[in-house]
């Protein structure tokens, strides 16, 4: 056994050297806990046939004659430990011939210790973890949350097309905006298919030009505001340089947004037809069918939330905490822990239920006059929000501004 620092040599003249015939045993038959397993008798045989076998374990001793070397073992006890030292893979017996009680032997190496599983238990892959805590949702919930979030992806991706667009949009005709709310709205996609944004190419062209945002418009833009439009093309500052290239691409990019769009509506329809969202308490909030199906994919099964305010922590709408010493924060930014896209629907649902039901209505206001950013006081709405969300998917029931009360007991 090692140890930290040498032992010392208790009677130096009888140090042991190994000579050049000599027996061995095997440390391993007691770090592998076979020894515990051993009689005295499977002892006494197995240290016998060890100091009689050769280097490959090899001997072919007599029972009758090992008994007389060892009197202490008995000819029955030497045929059991014989067995026993078999059946633990220890030792190989071939007899002489059939019904011979004397035969070879053959000492085996010791077998290796079976591999250990981890403490606690047998082990586990992750998967099976999150679904035992509740980690991963079943099929159908999955396949919603994937399709919302590839919904989501889309209007992103088609928000920063548009970005770009006006960046183009900027350099070729930059008092394009001063007219119309938006450079891609209806008019202007008209606009660019056409004619182009160059400003010489919409002043080369008054007539066509007219005619165009009439159409476009529906007859909502006067002419007098087209008129606006055409003498501020004849003294735009727009970059002149490479234009031709740069309405090629804003084209293109209005190829690519027009795509995306097209995408994002036809799963706006298929998430509005699936059972779940179309038998949604939340209907009666007044929320689209996408935000509605946000909800539903970000939040299922509802039972995992014991409390409201659980739910809106998930949201990440909890406020932050912000300590240092005695030192407690008040005025501290929302946590944005949780699910992204949750938090994302639940903001965009406060833009619309706050204008529609009296209690976010009180709510918004009252914020508002304490001095509060719009953003913040949406904020406090969608943690409200969140909360009612709650109570609705964990009633099923419809949005009351009274609730409903609990029986008298």
């Amino acid at each position: 056994m090692p140890t930290s620092r040498p032992l010392p040599v208790l009677c130096p003249e009888r140090t042991r050297h190994i000579p050049r015939s000599f027996a061995w045993i095997d440390h391993r038959l007691r770090s592998t806990g076979v020894l515990q397993d051993m009689t005295l008798d499977d002892i006494g045989l197995y240290l016998f046939l060890t100091l009689a076998s050769d280097k490959q374990g090899l001997s072919c001793w007599r029972l009758d004659r090992v008994e007389r070397e060892m009197p202490g073992l008995a000819m029955t006890a030497l045929k059991g430990a014989r067995q026993r030292r078999i059946e633990l893979q220890l030792l190989a017996y071939q007899p002489w011939h059939h019904g011979a009680i004397d035969g070879c032997y053959q000492l085996l190496s010791i077998p290796a210790p079976a591999r250990q599983p981890p403490r606690g238990g047998e082990p586990v892959s992750i998967g099976s973890l999150l679904s035992a805590f509740g980690g991963i949702p079943d099929e159908d919930t999955l396949a919603l949350r994937l399709q919302v979030r590839h919904r989501w992806r889309l209007v992103d991706l088609r928000g920063d097309l548009e970005r770009f667009a006006y960046s183009l949009v900027d350099r070729i005709f930059p008092e394009f905006h001063d007219h119309f709310c938006s450079p891609l709205n209806a008019t202007g996609r008209a606009l660019l298919r056409q004619i182009g944004l160059a400003p010489q190419a919409l002043v080369d062209n008054p007539d066509q030009v007219t005619a165009l945002v009439r159409k476009a418009s529906r007859n909502k833009v006067p002419v007098a505001k087209i008129s606006e439009l055409l003498e501020k093309a004849r003294s735009s500052i727009g970059i002149r340089q490479a234009e031709a290239v740069m309405i090629a691409h804003l084209r293109d990019t209005l190829v690519l947004i027009e795509e995306l769009e097209a995408q994002a509506l036809a799963l706006d329809f298929d998430l509005d037809a699936l059972p779940r969202v179309a038998s949604s308490p939340l209907h009666s909030l007044g929320l689209s069918a996408a935000l509605i199906a946000t909800i539903h994919a970000e939040s299922d099964p509802i039972k995992d939330f014991n409390h409201p305010w659980q739910f809106a922590a998930y949201a990440g709408l909890d406020p932050s905490r912000y300590d240092s010493g005695q030192m407690q924060g008040t005025r501290t930014p929302i946590s944005k822990r949780g699910s992204p896209y949750l938090r994302r629907a639940l903001y965009l649902a406060a833009c619309s239920v706050y204008r529609r039901h009296k209690p976010f209505q009180r709510l918004h206001p009252t914020h508002r006059n304490k001095g509060r950013h719009h953003t913040n006081a949406l904020i406090i709405v969608a943690h409200k929000l969140a909360r009612v969300i709650w109570r609705l998917l964990t009633d099923n029931r419809d949005f009351r501004i009274r609730p409903p009360q609990p029986p008298n007991q």
